[in-house]
């Protein structure tokens, strides 16, 4: 009953849904205001009115952990028995050999800086 039925016609026609915006009419540069652009970039700026930060406020702070790290190729030697225990598990053991050697270096980072926070509240007492 409803299979063939002939489909209505469209009587308007549909907007677009985006719109486009020219700036080329905003974006030219005034020699004034090219002028001003660059006075502002060879200004210093002062800084003396703004607050410094505690040292507190620094204490649990971390680094952004989306940054990626610089990493640098070299040629090191390892024990074949390091070697292969970090092959093990297939591909990705030189990745698996940074996440060793990055962990030990923030385990003894976190003990240097304990030991440097003792040393300094013990010449407070």
């Amino acid at each position: 009953m409803f299979g063939s039925s002939q489909h209505e016609l469209l009587t308007g026609k549909k907007k677009p849904s985006t719109k486009r915006t020219s700036y080329v009419a905003n974006s030219r540069l005034t020699e004034k205001g090219r002028k001003q652009l660059l006075a502002l970039k060879n200004r210093k700026i002062n800084y003396e009115g703004a607050p410094s930060l505690p040292e507190a406020m620094w204490k649990d702070a971390i680094g952004n952990p989306f940054a990626r790290p610089v990493k640098e190729q070299l040629t090191v030697r390892i024990d074949a028995t390091v070697l292969q225990w970090l092959k093990k598990d297939g591909s990705g053991y030189q990745t698996r050999l940074n996440k060793v050697l990055t962990d030990a270096m923030m385990r003894d980072l976190r003990k240097s800086s304990r030991q440097t926070h003792q040393e300094s509240r013990r010449k407070v007492s």
